[in-house]
């Protein structure tokens, strides 16, 4: 008798194991229940950042890009692009738990970063540095298993600032003609729960050189220096731009204009022996490039 009991005993466990093991077995592209993604910017397609390139160059799906995702109580999951699909990492995904979910996502994936925390990265001298610090999230967005694959679009949270060296006053000799250690200063320096931090002390942000006009010792005429801030209000008597001239010295523009996310902002900037001027500005839509009215003048080589 005991043996029969063990018996069915063991085929019951058997029969147990091998469910488990199906449904261990499912991945996420044979779940029919695994949350399938699109991801956009606004309305343009969403990749990695690309801050000093042109439009064009934002809207192209890059390999490696990743985003967090969460649905209602479930935890964010990381998804990666190959170029075409997001797919989640080491196969832990989102499932739908019931045909309406609330979804929130967030760029970059790093640490403490979330849809309502974020530090600014102080160096962007390079293009993963720049990248990283892109923030951008949408949050408790309503979508329906119907769908397919939901579309989540984010929204840029920080502001994009360009200071294009236009120009050398005469007094430079066309070998001492070029800049180096440029640096732009702020004191947003963080979202926490989902507002600006500011800081009483300044934070200089090293920024990305694009476009550069090499010249022995820096970059010239036509070099762009590219930085992502958060918003904030302006600070006319603080530091704004620093930067070392062809000759060694040490020269600053004073007074920081107010910054809005999802707006990109570009200075024209005039080097001269004594001083650094903004000759001209342009405030312009981030994502489509266009300029806003009203702001200021417009800069025909902004992207």
């Amino acid at each position: 008798m005991n043996k029969y009991i063990y018996a069915a005993a063991l085929l019951g466990a058997m029969a147990l194991a091998s469910c488990q093991k199906e449904e261990a077995g499912l991945d996420f592209n044979s779940d029919p229940e695994a949350v399938k993604i699109n991801a956009t910017v606004g309305n343009s397609i969403f990749s990695r950042s690309t801050p000093m390139g042109d439009a064009a160059a934002q809207k192209v799906f890059n390999s490696g890009d990743k985003i967090g995702v969460s649905a209602d109580t479930q935890a964010a999951v990381t998804y990666t692009s190959d170029g075409t699909t997001w797919t989640p990492a080491e196969n832990t995904y989102l499932r739908w738990e019931q045909e309406t979910m609330s979804f929130s996502a967030y760029y970059p994936v790093t640490t403490g970063t979330d849809t309502q925390n974020f530090t600014l990265p102080a160096t962007q001298s390079t293009v993963d540095s720049i990248a990283a610090a892109d923030y951008m999230t949408t949050v408790s967005v309503s979508k329906n298993k119907s769908e397919g694959n939901i579309s989540l679009e984010l929204s840029r949270k920080t502001a994009r600032v360009i200071v294009k060296i236009v120009g050398f006053n005469d007094q430079y000799a066309d070998t001492l003609k070029y800049v180096s250690a440029v640096s732009l200063v702020t004191y947003a320096t963080a979202y926490q729960g989902g507002h600006v931090l500011t800081e009483a002390t300044p934070t200089p942000i090293t920024p990305y050189c694009g476009n550069e006009t090499p010249v022995k010792g820096g970059c010239g005429a036509g070099t762009t220096f590219t930085a992502l801030v958060l918003p904030d209000a302006a600070h006319s008597d603080k530091e704004f731009i620093a930067l070392t001239d062809g000759t060694g010295k040490s020269l600053t523009v004073k007074g920081i204009p107010a910054h809005e996310a999802g707006k990109s902002y570009t200075y024209n900037v005039t080097v001269g022996k004594d001083q650094v001027q903004i000759t001209g500005v342009t405030v312009a839509d981030w994502q489509t490039g266009e300029p806003i009215a009203g702001d200021a003048e417009t800069d025909p080589t902004l992207p």
